[in-house]
């Protein structure tokens, strides 16, 4: 894997103190993929389909906001929903599967339905780095909405998505840990930061532990790819820290709760 060493260095210190951002996400990215070869940008861009599958969605549901951080422009995504070509696999499937009216996940959002897709396409990744990060990233956005349903007293099968044993467990364990504690380091510190803090304090806790689980993935690497994309994952960590208001880290969960009961209504109408 190649080194790169004097673009990784040239890149500003990340501390999740940090007062100030250095650059943008959008110029972080476009300064990653100047740098980095095509082949190793791919990593990069496994990633960065997350902000596409965002926006696929707000377009196929005619919602207005789309993010620029994606890999796809909008007029790009407009004609890929009309005739797909150039998307990813995983992405193509979901499409094929709605125009067919194929139920595989339907009694998910169409949000849902895309990140099981997405999820069991990086899950699937070549690169170790990716499917640690992703399994860490799906496990935790499970247990959370997990610990929302118990909270809210929402259905469990109707919300926590299915493609894992630990998701099998989220729904069928009745302990307070789920009967996981002992597969997730980390597990034991979210549920007490859950019940503990404050929706703003534990949207910033959640996102430090986040930020330190990234961290420790990629401690034996040095100047990789892998490397890059830690920085890039913190770095946006870092970008919502600090944009983070009172009003935002209310909003945040009251729009989780407000996705989860509009989900159970839709399922049972």
């Amino acid at each position: 894997m190649k080194s790169y060493y004097y673009f990784y260095t040239s890149l500003r210190d990340l501390s999740w103190d940090i007062e100030k951002k250095p650059y943008s996400a959008k110029e972080l990215i476009q300064k990653i993929q100047e740098a980095l070869e095509p082949e190793d940008f791919e990593i990069i861009r496994a990633f960065l389909y997350r902000f596409d599958n965002k926006n696929l969605v707000k377009l196929i549901e005619k919602k207005d906001d789309f993010s620029d951080l994606g890999i796809f422009s909008k007029t790009e995504l407009e004609e890929e929903i009309k005739n797909p070509t150039i998307l990813p696999r995983y992405m193509k499937e979901f499409l094929e599967n709605l125009k067919s009216d194929r139920k595989d996940y339907g009694h998910y959002s169409l949000e849902d339905q895309l990140s099981i897709y997405y999820y069991k396409f990086l899950m699937n990744n070549s690169d170790d780095f990716i499917r640690a990060f992703t399994r860490f990233d799906f496990n935790l956005k499970n247990l959370l909405v997990a610990l929302n349903c118990r909270k809210y007293k929402l259905d469990l099968p109707q919300n926590v998505l299915l493609i894992n044993e630990e998701a099998e467990s989220l729904i069928s364990s009745g302990s307070g840990d789920f009967g996981l504690s002992l597969h997730f380091s980390w597990l034991s510190e979210v549920i007490r930061i859950f019940e503990e803090s404050s929706t703003l304090e534990f949207q910033k806790k959640l996102d430090q532990l986040i930020f330190d689980q990234t961290s420790s993935m990629v401690t034996f690497e040095y100047f990789t790819v892998r490397v890059i994309l830690a920085y890039l994952i913190k770095f946006m960590l870092i970008d919502r820290h600090l944009e983070l208001n009172d009003t935002k880290g209310i909003n945040i969960f009251e729009n989780i709760t407000k996705s989860m009961v509009e989900k159970v209504n839709l399922s049972a109408e």
